[in-house]
């Protein structure tokens, strides 16, 4: 289900044109950024590599419950999506063709599954994704690629094989950040797991594994009835239930009070 009202700095929650048709939009967010989070809103039906690397409980909120989002909340997910159609706009009508933003879909586990991958080279059986971080997350680099990249690849990989007929050796994730304290992109090789390393792996150390994830994802379960499995996603200090927009609604839920 789409998104219900805006929370404006200054009203608490508004309809959806609040921006466009008030001062607010002038001085608090942008309209125009307000209508590119609504063009972007994820709608989709069907199972997805990235639901196996997320909260389940959260995805399905957001396809039932109508809910208030905070714009101003949405800029790391908004800048990546504008780097990823930089990245494929920029792209030649050749790649474009047949390497860039290429959808793949096949059977993981027993389900179906689908997914978009950001760049094949079939040449050198190469799999590529960009993922764009905060400044700061540039000096973590050198330690590689996250593990849960690693993995979305790997399902990705898999995916490639049952739909083109042949399965990528090595995977390249592209690191980009937009700030000038550290190069714009980095690339990172990572070897790619094997399928039944994927599905066993655990997510930003997560209490529940890849194969987990998405049981519970194309469970049909009502949302209410699913873990919070958010609240062992873990990115140092905070979990994914930290920046997720329909926390308040999950915990009312389980908790009986939305904090």
């Amino acid at each position: 289900m789409p998104i219900a009202k805006w929370i404006c700095p200054v009203h608490r929650e508004v309809p959806l044109d609040h921006f466009e048709l008030t001062e607010c939009g002038l001085t608090q967010v942008h309209p125009d950024y307000c209508a590119a989070i609504l063009r972007d809103d994820d709608t989709r039906e069907g199972l997805h590599v990235t639901d196996a690397l997320g909260c389940p409980r959260k995805a399905a909120i957001q396809k039932s419950e109508p809910y208030a989002l905070d714009p101003l909340s949405m800029n790391p997910a908004e800048t990546g999506k504008a780097w990823h159609g930089h990245m494929e706009k920029a792209a030649t009508e050749a790649a474009r063709d047949h390497l860039v933003e290429v959808e793949v879909s096949g059977t993981i586990a027993g389900l179906k599954v689908t997914g978009r991958v950001d760049r094949l080279h079939p040449e050198a059986k190469a799999i590529l994704d960009h993922k764009h971080q905060n400044d700061f997350a540039s000096k973590y680099a050198a330690e590689g690629a996250k593990p849960a990249h690693t993995a979305q690849l790997s399902l990705y990989a898999e995916l490639v094989e049952q739909t083109f007929g042949w399965r990528p050796a090595f995977g390249i994730v592209w690191y980009h950040w937009s700030g000038s304290g550290a190069k714009a992109m980095k690339a990172i090789r990572v070897e790619l797991m094997s399928l039944q390393e994927a599905l066993a792996h655990h997510p930003y150390d997560c209490e529940f594994s890849v194969a987990q994830l998405l049981g519970q994802a194309a469970s049909g379960k009502r949302w209410q009835d699913l873990p919070l499995a958010g609240e062992t996603i873990t990115f140092g200090k905070k979990t994914n239930c930290d920046y997720c927009p329909v926390a308040a609604i999950c915990k009312k839920e389980a908790l009986g009070a939305p904090f």
